[in-house]
């Protein structure tokens, strides 16, 4: 599962609504400290979410440059690994994936 996907249904299962402490949600029940737990997790999980689109972006935009030639010479290839591979496919193709002859 992308991160995005994961950090998208981790946000809907929390649904970040400012209610007062034990107020009811549908059938659970949260507390400002959860609020506060689910909030420190978010801080933590966004700039990983920032430099994966980063590096997606750019890893595209870099293979779609028509100049560009890598290794293997199928562009197709090196789009799937950097769109379904997340945060791992556009560092292995920035570093091992472009012919830089």
């Amino acid at each position: 599962m992308s991160l995005i996907r994961w950090l998208a249904a981790f946000i809907s299962y929390t649904n970040f609504a400012l209610v007062e402490d034990g107020a009811s949600l549908g059938s659970r029940q949260l507390d400002m400290g959860t609020l506060v737990e689910t909030g420190g997790a978010i801080a933590l999980l966004a700039p990983l979410v920032i430099i994966q689109l980063g590096l997606l972006v750019f890893a595209l935009r870099d293979l779609l440059n028509p100049e560009r030639k890598v290794k293997g010479g199928n562009k197709l290839v090196w789009g799937l690994v950097i769109v379904f591979i997340n945060l791992i496919g556009p560092l292995v193709y920035l570093v091992a994936g472009r012919d830089e002859d």
